[in-house]
């Protein structure tokens, strides 16, 4: 290209404001994609956390006159319906509980412990299990053990033993058969016990609500259902208007659960203002951007119009000046991109020595952002150019 064109535009450009520009742009960018990079990690290990936090599992406290009088803390048909109609409840499901003894054996171990069973809605389940189906006639139960229950066992039971009890892995758990024995007003059954399933939301032993009605009615009392317990699916479990009923009526609750839903939404609010920080430098510099060249083409007005009189077309000059603006926004979107890359290789390792098991490595759209926002950039700064260069 003929060397008057860069002779021309360069001695119109103020150096100070380009530069201005491409470093709020690469600032704004980097914060941008750096809390979306972080935003997106923290989401990964509180993905669990999330799933339990939206999910509340209450109960009524239990008082000296259920002490002393062997009565049950359950809830009313009314309470119940209060419960589902509070605006912060989208759905509640039962605790369905046995109404007879279980014992869980395995002879050649020597193994006996009583148990408790209880059942809910499978679409309650934060694990999903195929095979966490029932019919009568059908002798294997199949159940979902509360995850903390098998950490209680390897680091309490087993080592309290003297070591002679080995721990158990949950691939290793799901492998297990055992021994059910059933017993109560209406006779005894036994059946086989196998490990489908651990919940982290639901601290018990869940067995398919199937089995439940049917053990009920044929092996315990078959009373009329009254839940003690419910699992409430709710909007927030950070909410103050949850915490406030749920005192107000003396439900208790595991306040670790209502606690994840806070940090949960902490994180999100903090990440989201440190993305808001990063657009507003990215939205100002591309301001910059789009005045500076204004100002470029409107101080080189006569120079363009004597350019194009000797046969230059607007799509010539048009080229040149994206050609240096495209070069520039490639090499900082660059830098951009290998510090993202170099400061996650750094904060990975630290956020998993934390116990945070965070994903390594960019996440793919975190590139399909940065290269979305630089076109962004190129084609806003494509169109201001076409329209402000003159005729």
């Amino acid at each position: 290209m003929n060397p008057t064109l860069p002779t021309i535009f360069k001695a119109q450009q103020t150096g100070f404001q380009v530069w201005l520009a491409y470093i709020g742009f690469a600032l704004g960018m980097l914060i941008l994609l750096g809390a979306l990079q972080l935003y997106g990690q923290l989401g990964a290990v509180l993905g669990d956390s999330k799933k339990m936090g939206s999910y509340v599992l209450i109960s009524k406290q239990v008082s000296m006159g259920n002490t002393l009088f062997f009565s049950r803390p359950t809830f009313s048909a009314s309470e119940v319906e209060d419960i589902k109609a509070q605006p912060f409840v989208e759905s509640l499901a039962p605790l369905v509980s046995n109404q007879f003894e279980v014992m869980a054996y395995a002879e050649q171990a020597g193994f006996y412990s009583e148990l408790f069973f209880e059942a809910i809605d499978k679409k309650f389940l934060d694990e999903q299990v195929e095979d966490f189906e029932w019919k009568e006639g059908q002798k294997e139960i199949p159940i979902i053990l509360a995850k903390d229950m098998l950490d209680l066992y390897n680091f309490g039971f087993a080592l309290g033993k003297g070591g002679n009890l080995p721990q158990i892995s949950t691939t290793t758990a799901k492998l297990i058969s055992i021994g059910i024995r059933l017993r109560g007003e209406k006779g005894e059954k036994r059946f086989t016990g196998r490990i489908v399933g651990f919940s982290e939301r639901i601290s018990s032993v869940l067995v398919p609500v199937s089995f439940m009605k049917w053990a009920n009615k044929n092996v315990g009392a078959g009373k009329p259902f009254v839940p003690s317990r419910m699992l409430l699916k709710v909007r927030n479990s950070a909410s103050p208007e949850l915490t406030t009923y749920l005192s107000n009526n003396g439900y208790q609750v595991n306040e670790d659960r209502l606690r994840v839903g806070k940090i949960g939404g902490i994180v999100q609010g903090l990440m989201s203002g440190i993305g808001v920080v990063g657009a507003l430098f990215m939205l100002l510099s591309g301001f910059l951007f789009l005045m500076n060249f204004r100002a470029i083409l409107a101080e080189a007005k006569q120079e363009i119009m004597l350019l194009l009189q000797l046969g230059y077309t607007h799509k010539m000059l048009t080229q040149y000046l994206m050609r240096s603006f495209v070069i520039m926004l490639a090499i900082v979107v660059f830098a951009v991109f290998a510090v993202l890359y170099v400061g996650e290789a750094f904060c990975s390792p630290v956020l998993v020595g934390m116990g945070l098991d965070v994903p390594q490595g960019l996440f793919w759209w975190i590139w399909l952002s940065g290269l979305c926002l630089a076109c962004l950039v190129a084609g806003a700064n494509y169109w201001n150019i076409k329209r402000n260069l003159v005729a």
